[in-house]
């Protein structure tokens, strides 16, 4: 379960997210503490930073909280003169189900090699496994759309920093 949370305005501001990251590790099917979510685990994603966060914190940091004075009008860097409010709520779904991973024609033999059961969905026209939802991604490599993105991130990144006046000050 998360909390997606914006501060600021339609035209600027900043969002960050409150997830629970503990959710189905250890659950059983019978469980009636499962959806007492304020005994979970919960981190605050905000920008590179991660830090623990409590749930208790959940109405006050999220219910669109009222915005503070601000002396010079104009949006401060935390958004605090427009307050707070939660966007977006994400559930998962407590018993998970597998995962269809596509596996590409030329991965198929070392596939089968791995032991692992590729099928064929004549329909679709695709092949495919079936993963456990906890392991699904183990031993999966980004595929060329993510590394594209993770490329130009890097090369923005690398052009911002040498043109800004903070790098030139650094090197001088």
């Amino acid at each position: 379960m998360g909390v997606n949370v914006h501060s600021g305005t339609a035209n600027a501001g900043h969002y960050w997210s409150y997830i629970n990251t503990n959710r189905g590790v250890d659950e059983k099917k019978d469980d009636t503490t499962w959806i007492k979510t304020e005994a979970d685990i919960w981190n605050e994603y905000n920008d590179s930073r991660v830090s623990d966060w409590e749930f208790k914190e959940l109405e006050q940091r999220t219910f669109g909280n009222a915005p503070k004075s601000n002396n010079n009008g104009y949006f401060s860097a935390l958004g605090d003169s427009y307050g707070t409010s939660a966007y977006m709520l994400f559930y998962e779904r407590r018993q998970k189900k597998d995962l269809k991973i596509i596996v590409p024609e030329d991965k198929i033999e070392e596939q089968k090699a791995k032991g692992i059961n590729v099928q064929y969905d004549e329909e679709k026209k695709e092949n495919f496994k079936m993963c456990p939802y906890r392991s699904a991604a183990d031993g999966e490599l980004a595929n060329e759309i993510y590394m594209k993105v993770a490329e130009d991130n890097m090369k923005y990144t690398f052009e911002s920093d040498i043109y800004s006046t903070e790098f030139f000050d650094f090197i001088l």
